[in-house]
């Protein structure tokens, strides 16, 4: 069992992993593993049920497996646990978006918390299966789990495996593989801008391929994407990516490819709203509610209600606004997305203040900061600690009020430096208004000195002067 482990990627490994590897009996792998502990070749990893081995050990491990192992039975294994990773990202994927009752996870939970600890080891497995050659394997992994790293932000991981799933596509040689492969690294490149990749080579490729396979469903989709670029390269291309967004509605439509549908009918519905059309707006997001739905797509249904939600509250319906934030809060909590829970949240808390329900309005974005707390995720984090100062303010808890503007102060000062000064500059307004301007001087001080050598910054700091109470 030792020298098995030499062949597992460098990071913790599931009891699965190795069960599945070994070959054996539950009960003689369990075994196995507790003698390699009691060894101390392996040692728990930080998630439950998970373990770790060290890069030397690791090293050793497959020394031994090369040496004592002929070439075709460590190809053997190689495959299987390529074999492995293919078959439960997949049973993942179709847990989280397909709302399917896959057997291998119990729960959308379950599913979420796999995809998390692996992610990182896929990545590894979908180079390892391109090196061996095996292409399909390699580019069923990377989709099996690219729409997790698209809605998790797993930028880096996702920007890895488009460049490997191009490059297998090519050597693949099939041209439906490399026209998804095409569009998967748009997606990446539009979502994580990267100077590795151009957008509209890839356009330009995607749409020739399209034509030749001739199918009305691969043009949607490029026709999808070029929109987005459009919509991205600024306002003047708007109305451009507008009628982009309607071509690809229609030709998906028609060729019932009802997620690519969804998809335009949201991006479109983004554009009207923006240009101030908000019944045809809301009209749209319905729509694309609808197929996403039918597709029991629980994560693009909560967008769905989440774009509905803020055309409701953009008009004035503060109560509906939040009656659709809560239905896609629900969708996320479904799917385990803890990000997109906090940020309904935050829709919901503004939704409860437009209706001047102060008290669930806390409450709601005192149950966010739980949230982005548990994802260590400050920026998000910051945002909910600020709203509740706001409200600190306004019910003249002054205190309580410099006491979390002093944490945000404290998330962002590793961050953007324009947000940490004009958050010194809100703390130090806060103070003065509260406590007096003699007291509010070193916050000033400290405002003044991060803003140095950016003279806009250094303006804006100097326009002094506390907040209404």
């Amino acid at each position: 069992m030792f020298r098995l482990l030499g062949l597992l990627p460098p990071y913790a490994f599931s009891f699965n992993v190795l069960l599945t590897l070994c070959q054996g009996e539950y009960s003689a792998v369990e075994a196995g593993l507790e003698t390699l502990s009691d060894a101390n070749l392996v040692t728990a990893g930080r998630e439950p049920n998970r373990f770790h081995v060290h890069d030397l050990m690791r090293a050793f491990a497959r020394e031994r497996l090369l040496e004592e192992e002929s070439e075709e039975e460590v190809r053997d294994l190689t495959r299987l646990l390529i074999a492995f990773y293919l078959v439960f990202s997949r049973e993942a994927d179709k847990v989280l978006f397909d709302s399917s009752q896959a057997s291998l996870f119990t729960s959308p939970i379950q599913a979420t918390d796999w995809l998390e600890a692996e992610h990182a080891a896929l990545v590894h497995i979908i180079g390892l299966a391109y090196n061996e050659k095996l292409y399909a394997h390699a580019l069923g992994c990377a989709w099996n789990i690219e729409r997790f790293l698209e809605r998790r932000l797993h930028g880096s991981s996702w920007k890895r495996i488009s460049n490997l799933s191009l490059k297998a596509a090519r050597d693949y040689g099939e041209r439906k593989s490399l026209l998804h492969a095409l569009i998967s690294a748009v997606r990446c490149a539009i979502k994580f801008p990267s100077s590795d990749l151009s957008i509209i080579a890839l356009l330009d490729e995607a749409r020739d391929l399209a034509s030749e396979l001739g199918s009305l469903s691969h043009k949607a989709q490029v026709t999808y994407e070029l929109g987005r670029a459009a919509a991205r390269s600024g306002a003047r291309n708007r109305s451009d990516a507008e009628q982009l967004f309607r071509n690809a509605a229609e030709m998906a439509r028609k060729s019932k490819s009802h997620h690519v549908e969804g998809n335009a009918l949201s991006e479109l519905g983004d554009i009207l709203a923006r240009n101030g059309a908000l019944e045809e707006a809301e009209e749209v997001f319905r729509r694309a509610r609808f197929l996403y739905h039918a597709r029991r797509d629980r994560h693009c249904t909560g967008n769905a209600w989440k774009d509905i939600g803020r055309i409701r509250q953009k008009v004035g319906d503060f109560a509906g606004a939040a009656h659709f934030y809560r239905l896609a809060l629900q969708c996320y909590q479904y799917v385990h997305d803890v990000h997109c829970a906090g940020m309904s949240l935050l829709d919901l808390a503004e939704a409860y203040g437009g209706m001047g329900d102060e008290a669930k309005e806390r409450e709601v974005c005192r149950e966010a900061v739980t949230f982005f707390t548990s994802l260590k995720d400050d920026d998000c984090l910051s945002e909910a600690l600020g709203h509740l100062a706001q409200l600190d303010v306004a019910a003249g808890d002054y205190n309580s009020a410099i006491d979390r503007h002093s944490q945000v102060a404290a998330l962002l000062e590793s961050g953007s430096r324009r947000r940490y000064v004009r958050q010194l500059k809100i703390l130090a307004e806060t103070v003065q208004l509260a406590r007096g301007e003699e007291e509010a001087e070193a916050y000033w001080a400290r405002a003044i000195t991060a803003s140095q050598g950016v003279p806009a910054l250094e303006q804006e700091v100097q326009r002094r002067g506390a907040p209404a109470a």
